[in-house]
């Protein structure tokens, strides 16, 4: 009757599959909530939209809802400064200009640049921070995770610290502010836990006893030490044993198998020709059978040189013996014992690197200061040139490996133009200065 009261409008309305899925879970809710021998709560602060508070949304606008636009020189739009920053660094100023007609001195394009770097004003930072923050809290909202406010102020710090705003503290108020500006408030849930122990003391017990009975009746098929406690001992299943063959060994046996079912009527290849044999059953050609034999050669006589003198000198004392005919298992067995252990390939071994300390770094930055000081262009034989001449022991010996170091110090190569420029020109002075003014700062 209460809700017919407020909601008169859904009293001829009939109740859908969701509503019977709603009854289903309050009916359990209710089962377990009088069943249970003790009852527990649990609650969750987390943050969602606010559905329900819709016409409470105006109070909450800001008064000011005008983009900030910070005029520089002319230029109002913070992206419109960035792309006159990017198309500067690959055209001269006379292109810029006629580009951007706003442009028209190069104190200007000055003052843009300052702008950018410092990534606009405080007030524009603000707003990326309160976008970003938004993004990530949809985002997470999509994938069903839960945000709570200190989520919200991490992410806040994260994006304060690459745009450079160190000042910004992400403070409570602003965390409140952020909620009412995208219509987000706190939702506690609340988990209820149950317990049945008490009651389901009897069913356990009784369980128990019955896993026992069965247990014994099938004990007497067995020896007192064929019985193990699962709880106390350790079982794990061992895999069957037996040789790996890698897919190159694989390939040589198919053919070793192959050769020899195909020689079952008679010997295909005649049995003194060892080498076309060979060929054959490995499936390699004669020059790798050939340098295999050299190799298992050079093994056999080294092995010979490591036994000891006094089985040699045995071996020799003794008296010939009639020979008698061996069968092919001992035959066997004894070149087996005669095969020696193939050594791997040789694996080339390449140059080891070179590891700088920041000690050389700095001495390479010395130099290379040096080098302008003195007029001089700092090209990668010139420095290498300084660093040798001022220490033996430097560990760059090569032009490249020096470039590779100089890239990774923050230099980058330039070519310098075909035109005559001498050094004490006013660009190069101008260049050198500003130079000198990034290694001061």
């Amino acid at each position: 009757n209460l809700i017919r009261r407020k909601y008169p409008e859904s009293i001829h309305n009939d109740p859908t599959f969701k509503d019977h899925e709603l009854a289903d879970h309050l009916f359990i809710l209710f089962d377990q909530l009088l069943n249970s021998a003790e009852l527990s709560v649990d609650n969750i602060v987390t943050l969602d939209f606010d559905y329900y508070n819709g016409d409470d949304h105006d109070e909450y606008q800001e008064k000011d809802n005008d983009e900030d636009l910070t005029c520089i020189d002319g230029v109002k739009y913070y992206d419109t400064m960035c792309s006159i920053v990017e198309y500067s660094k690959t055209h001269t100023f006379l292109s810029l200009r006629n580009r951007y007609k706003n442009i028209k001195y190069k104190e200007q394009l000055r003052h843009i640049k300052r702008y950018v770097d410092s990534q606009g004003t405080k007030i524009q930072k603000l707003q990326r921070i309160d976008e970003c923050v938004y993004v990530e809290f949809l985002r997470a909202r999509e994938s069903s995770l839960l945000v709570h406010d200190s989520d919200i102020r991490r992410l806040a710090f994260k994006k304060a610290h690459s745009l450079n705003l160190n000042d910004f503290t992400a403070s409570h108020h602003w965390i409140l502010d952020f909620k009412r500006r995208h219509q987000i408030s706190s939702r506690k849930i609340a988990k209820l836990v149950t317990k049945h122990n008490l009651e389901d003391r009897d069913k356990i017990l009784k369980s128990a006893e019955d896993f026992a009975n069965k247990g014994k009746d099938r004990f007497l098929n067995y020896a007192a030490d064929h019985i193990w406690n699962s709880d106390q001992s350790s079982f794990n299943t061992i895999m069957p044993r037996g040789i790996y063959f890698s897919t190159e060994l694989k390939k040589v046996l198919f053919c070793i198998i192959t050769f020899v079912e195909n020689e079952k009527d008679g010997p295909l290849i005649p049995l003194n020709n060892c080498n076309a044999r060979l060929v054959a059953m490995l499936g390699i050609s004669e020059t790798s059978l050939l340098r295999l034999k050299n190799e298992m050669r050079m093994l056999q006589v080294a092995q010979e040189e490591l036994q000891p003198h006094h089985l040699r000198s045995q071996s020799k004392a003794r008296r010939p013996l009639k020979q008698k005919p061996r069968s092919s298992s001992a035959a066997s067995a004894l070149m087996t014992n005669v095969l020696p252990d193939p050594q791997p390939p040789n694996q080339r071994v390449g140059r080891s690197s070179v590891h700088l300390s920041e000690q050389a770094d700095s001495e390479i930055r010395y130099q290379f200061q040096l080098l302008l000081s003195e007029k001089i262009y700092p090209t990668t034989t010139n420095i290498l040139e300084r660093l040798h001449a001022a220490h033996d022991d430097f560990p760059i010996q090569s032009k490249t490996t020096l470039r590779r170091n100089l890239h990774r110090i923050g230099f980058r190569y330039k070519s310098t133009t075909k035109v005559k420029i001498p050094l004490d020109h006013v660009s190069f002075v101008v260049q050198r200065a500003k130079f000198y003014r990034k290694i001061d700062e």
